[in-house]
């Protein structure tokens, strides 16, 4: 018997599937079959449908256009290593008072959920996001890079997600970074502004919570 189900939360869904399955089939390695399912679900993403098929080890979890765990989802975690090289990306020191007005604002690689950050450069704001960024220092080394060679200082103020849907016209900017952390509040209300000015006739909106 295989039993569907929609889910609108998929990688919520995903965790608890995978959590029941380990319990229920006492499998060694949680963390296998947990790699092992994300691993086939990013191949084979296409829908928010899983369908659930018991064999005699554990339930092998089949899921059509999951969009949201393709590109800029929870998955690598960041390592200590990997925050060290985000810090050396974070401050620059610069002669430049500011940056050329050829440079945008605002952003995006792509549409769907991405990760992004928050830079501030001289009197403006930036805010950059990539649905294929691994890392948020992905996100932000492109706009670090080229104010660097203008030899403007900068500031990596923080990060989060974004859910940037053009078709929909709408913009939802949450969570935070563990490259990038905030020192302090968050400051999604700068980077709504932002991408209030680059995208006028969209809907933002924000939230200080998830990851």
């Amino acid at each position: 018997m295989v039993r569907v189900f929609v889910v609108k939360d998929p990688a919520k869904a995903l965790h608890q599937v995978v959590s029941f399955s380990y319990f229920r089939h006492k499998l060694s390695s949680f963390t296998y079959m947990r790699l092992a399912a994300l691993a086939f679900l990013r191949a084979t993403a296409t829908t928010s449908r899983l369908s659930l098929a018991p064999t005699a080890r554990f339930s092998v979890v089949v899921a059509r256009a999951m969009s949201e765990l393709v590109g800029g989802g929870d998955e690598p975690t960041t390592t200590a290593e990997e925050r060290a090289e985000a810090a050396t990306l974070r401050t620059t020191d610069g002669a430049a008072a500011e940056v050329a007005p050829t440079v945008a604002g605002c952003v995006f690689a792509g549409p769907g959920r991405q990760k992004y950050v928050l830079v501030q450069a001289g009197a403006r704001y930036f805010v950059r996001g990539d649905p294929r960024a691994s890392y948020h220092m992905d996100a932000a080394r492109p706009l670090v890079e080229e104010l660097r060679a203008m030899e403007v200082a900068h500031e990596v103020l923080g990060g989060g997600r974004i859910q940037f849907e053009p078709d929909a016209k709408t913009i939802h900017i949450y969570g935070h970074s563990m490259g990038f952390p905030w020192q302090g509040e968050y400051r999604h209300d700068l980077s709504a502004m932002v991408c209030q000015e680059a995208y006028p006739d969209f809907t933002v909106t924000t939230s200080n919570e998830g990851y």
